[in-house]
C-alpha cells in the first residue's frame, strides 16, 4: 500500500470510500439518464424530468458520492486518486446496458478500456 495513502488501515479505508464514490457516481449518471428518458428537450421538459423520483434519487447519489469521495480525498493524494474516476467509463456503459437496455458495442468498451490502461500508465 502507497505510504501516502495513509498506511494500511487509513489506505485501505480511502480506497474503500473512493470505490464506493465511483460506485455512487455511476449510479446517479443511470438514475440521471432513467428521469431524462422521454424529457422534451426544453426547459420545462428538463425541470419537469429534474422533479422525477429517479433523477432526485440521483441528486442523493451524488451527494453521498461527495461525501465519500472527500473521505477519499481526506487521506489519498488527488494524483492517485483522480483515475480511479475513470472506472466509470466502464460502469455507465455496462450498467446503462443491462440497467436501461441501451445499445453497448465492443468500441464503447474496448475505448473504455483503452482510458483505463491510460490511465494506469500515467498514473505510476
Amino acid at each position: 500500500m502507497d505510504s501516502r495513502a495513509g498506511g494500511v488501515i487509513g489506505g485501505a479505508s480511502a480506497y474503500w470510500a473512493a470505490a464506493v464514490s465511483v460506485l455512487l457516481g455511476a449510479a446517479g449518471q443511470v438514475l440521471f439518464r432513467a428521469g431524462a428518458r422521454g424529457a422534451a428537450p426544453t426547459l420545462a421538459g428538463i425541470l419537469q424530468a429534474a422533479a422525477t423520483p429517479s433523477v432526485l434519487l440521483g441528486i442523493a447519489c451524488y451527494g453521498l458520492s461527495t461525501l465519500f469521495w472527500l473521505q477519499a480525498l481526506s487521506r489519498l493524494p488527488l494524483g492517485l486518486a483522480y483515475p480511479l474516476l475513470s472506472a466509470n467509463f466502464i460502469l455507465v456503459p455496462l450498467a446503462a446496458r443491462f440497467l436501461l437496455g441501451e445499445p453497448l458495442t465492443a468500441g464503447m468498451l474496448a475505448g473504455g478500456l483503452l482510458i483505463i490502461t491510460g490511465v494506469a500508465v500515467v498514473s505510476r
